[in-house]
C-alpha cells in the first residue's frame, strides 16, 4: 500500500526506512455542511473530514528525497507500529502516529 501511495521505489527506499525518517501531517479539517438547518441548533450540522499524511525520508538510486503518503499511508504505518510494537513488554501505550 505504502509503495502505491508514495511512489517509492521497491526495494532499497523502503528497506532501509526507519520510524525516524517518519513525519506525520495533520491537514486541517474541512467543514462541509451535512444537512439543514431545523431552527433547534445554533448551526447547521456539519461533517469534519480528518485527513493526514506523512512525509518519509528515503535514499535510493539516486539519493536522498522526501516523499509524501496521504491517508492510506497513515494507516499502513499505524497497522505495522500495531503489529510490532503495541504488545510488546514495556510498551508506554502511546499512539502510533
Amino acid at each position: 500500500m505504502v509503495l502505491l501511495d508514495t511512489g517509492a521505489r521497491p526495494g532499497v527506499e523502503l528497506l532501509h526506512l526507519t520510524w525516524n525518517k517518519v513525519v506525520e501531517h495533520k491537514i486541517e479539517p474541512s467543514v462541509v455542511p451535512a444537512g439543514t438547518y431545523d431552527g433547534e441548533i445554533d448551526e447547521p450540522q456539519t461533517v469534519h473530514d480528518l485527513r493526514r499524511s506523512v512525509t518519509l525520508t528515503v535514499s535510493g538510486k539516486t539519493g536522498r528525497r522526501d516523499i509524501v503518503g496521504m491517508q492510506r499511508t497513515v494507516d499502513a504505518l499505524r497497522e505495522i507500529g500495531r503489529r510490532n510494537y503495541l504488545n510488546r513488554p514495556g510498551n508506554c501505550g502511546g499512539p502510533i502516529l
